[in-house]
């Protein structure tokens, strides 16, 4: 696939648009070197339990709404490796 200025252009522009409907939080995970664990590993299933006030005990909404996982990257790349392990061994 030959990489064409207007590829690249759109490249930078979905990242610059996903970056900007960030909210604060994921800005500050992000400013920090945290990355977004679907990013490193799609298949993760991720349920911020702290980010619905339906479904935390004290009903507040901690991460503004946020729905996305942020770790370390060598903690993101661990745990796509367990995930991995386990669909080879049929856990998952």
């Amino acid at each position: 696939m030959k990489i064409t200025p207007v590829i690249l252009l759109s490249f930078f522009f979905s990242i610059f648009c996903s970056l900007s409907h960030a909210n604060e939080i994921e800005h500050r995970f992000i400013e920090s070197g945290l990355v977004d664990v679907s990013t490193v590993a799609p298949t993760i299933q991720v349920n911020l339990v702290n980010s619905d006030p339906k479904k935390n005990f004290l009903r507040e909404n901690y991460y503004s709404g946020l729905n996305k996982a942020y770790l370390h990257k060598e903690i993101a790349l661990k745990l796509a490796d367990a995930q991995k392990i386990l669909k080879r061994n049929q856990i998952l």
